[in-house]
């Protein structure tokens, strides 16, 4: 493959998340930074050192600027939200909410949260209810819950129950307890076994081995498992190695081998070349192998190179280029050349593509204005327009245009997933007024997908005037899937608006059925007593009784 490449970046590693709440908090306690958050400017660096000195986040950490004001304080709320770097605007969020009391609290929040708007509310949110949570956290909870059902309520619910769990596991755990069953209380008690992750890594893994399915490994093993190989990295693999063949396992190997490596390269690798598995050896050398590219990337290259060709190192070249990426966009490329299939290679450019524009749009287009292989510029192109939606929507949605029309309307859908999510007003109506058919119905149907699951009632309000038609049962038939799983009545409402018969009867099947997953008393009543066809009605009753037995 002809690829050209470009000068190296570096760039800052963001923040991890995993479960809902924040994973790594970045602190600063130097005086200064009240002043930089009203205007000024903060460095990375002031924040890895503060990080490195406390160790992350905890009560224990918290001072209080008794001279702050609450004005002031909501006001420093709102311009940090608004920081353009990920790490600096979440590092001093965090850094922020230690300046909270139990008295100034719900005030600040109803402050903070009025003028900030998608991203940076849900940044705001995440920092303030955590911490608030750990100094009265039925007051979070209850704040929490009195904001408008959506996206937002629930960052703020899961926010307040990692802080109350922090402090006191048993009676948030009771509280999680009394919610309906579904993926809220799943991803509830996600949020809680991590935060006692960091006090009690062997509770929380014996909760999490009972509680864990297929879609919860990871964040339950990515927020206990550090701390159990910070301990003993070897007791740490012996547990990982000897939990139930699942998700859980897989990623908690992956995990202990990453973490060790950092402090012990050859007795990971050793550990993972005893595993019986040949399958889950090439998996779990991934973990060891992201470090290593990272601190001696020829060394890892030099490894990988004399690995035998086939499936299992593309898998692994693959799972490597994505933090390459970020890192140094041309050590990624140095790994695409050694993919043997067409598709894994494009994959990786996409990826690289997205990463880079994301971080240094301006190098990433020059790299990709620079091919002339036309199937890896056509990858790259549209690539470099989806990354670049993340952080600057607007000039994103200038470039997709410019592409041929051919590659434009899956460009388009991702950029209006992106734009949607931090200002849903402005990128509806740029969805809205897009000429090609096939790239609007897209567009809208995205754009209201995550409108609808962040402020349900204005992304309504707007839709509702769209005449009927084919394009408005498309886009309705998408985004009801997203209201459902919230307002399961209000979506089938919407539903039953979809004039095209066949559409209007899988919508409301699909709506249905998540229903009966979550609240199957409701959900058999409206069935029962809906237009659905008799056939329809009795395989969504019956696949419910079948569940049942089943568990």
């Amino acid at each position: 493959m002809n690829v050209k490449s470009a000068i190296p970046i570096t760039i800052v590693a963001g923040l991890a998340f995993a479960g809902g709440v924040a994973a790594s908090l970045f602190l600063r306690s130097d005086e200064g930074a009240l002043q930089a958050s009203r205007g000024g400017t903060s460095s990375p660096d002031a924040f890895q050192r503060a990080a490195a000195k406390t160790g992350g986040f905890s009560s224990s950490t918290r001072t209080v600027d008794k001279n702050l004001s609450t004005k002031e304080l909501i006001a420093d709320f709102q311009a940090a939200a608004r920081e353009p770097g990920y790490f600096q605007r979440n590092g001093r969020l965090w850094w922020l909410s230690q300046n909270l009391t139990a008295q100034n609290a719900r005030e600040v929040a109803a402050g903070a949260l009025k003028d900030t708007k998608g991203t940076e509310r849900s940044a705001v949110a995440m920092a303030l209810f955590n911490s608030w949570a750990q100094l009265d956290a039925r007051a979070a909870i209850a704040f929490a819950q009195e904001l408008p059902r959506g996206q937002l309520r629930d960052q703020a619910t899961l926010s307040s129950l990692s802080g109350w769990a922090s402090n006191d596991f048993d009676s948030a755990r009771q509280w999680v307890e009394q919610l309906p069953a579904g993926e809220f209380k799943r991803s509830a008690m996600q949020s809680i076994v991590s935060a006692l992750a960091d006090s009690d890594p062997d509770r929380a893994l014996e909760i999490a081995t009972k509680s864990a399915n297929g879609r919860d490994g990871f964040s339950y093993a990515y927020s206990i498992f550090p701390t159990l190989v910070r301990r003993d990295p070897e007791k740490a693999a012996e547990s990982a190695s000897n939990l139930p063949m699942g998700r859980l396992r897989s990623q908690a190997m992956q995990i202990v081998a990453s973490q060790w490596s950092q402090t012990d390269r050859d007795a990971a690798l050793a550990w993972v070349g005893s595993l019986p598995s040949e399958s889950m050896k090439q998996q779990i050398y991934s973990g060891v192998l992201m470090n290593w590219v990272g601190s001696d990337f020829d060394g890892a290259l030099s490894w990988l190179q004399k690995q035998p060709e086939g499936a299992s190192r593309n898998r692994l070249l693959q799972q490597l280029s994505y933090n390459a990426a970020s890192d140094n966009p041309e050590n990624a490329l140095k790994l695409v050349d050694l993919v043997t299939s067409t598709n894994g290679q494009d994959s990786m450019l996409a990826n690289i593509a997205r990463v880079w524009s994301r971080n240094d749009p301006a190098a990433a287009q020059q790299w990709a204005d620079s091919q002339t292989d036309p199937s890896v510029k056509r990858v790259v192109s549209n690539n470099v327009v989806i990354g670049m939606a993340s952080e600057h929507p607007e000039q994103a949605a200038e470039l997709a245009l410019k592409l041929p029309p051919d590659q434009q309307s899956p460009v388009i859908g991702n950029i209006a997933s992106f734009w949607s999510s931090q200002d849903p007003p402005s990128a509806a109506k740029w969805a809205g007024a897009l000429a090609n058919e096939n790239s609007r119905q897209m567009a809208l149907s995205n754009v209201m997908s995550n409108w609808v699951g962040q402020d349900p009632d204005n992304a309504l309000k707007w839709y509702a005037a769209t005449p009927p038609g084919k394009e408005r049962d498309y886009v309705v038939g998408r985004f009801v899937n997203s209201l459902g799983e919230n307002n399961p009545d209000l979506a089938l409402q919407w539903a039953q608006s979809i004039q095209d018969p066949q559409r209007r009867e899988n919508s409301l099947t699909n709506l249905a059925g998540n229903w009966m997953e979550n609240d199957p008393v409701k959900a058999s009543a409206w069935i029962n007593s809906s237009n659905l066809s008799a056939e329809t009605k009795k395989n969504l009753l019956t696949r419910d009784s079948d569940q049942s037995r089943a568990r």
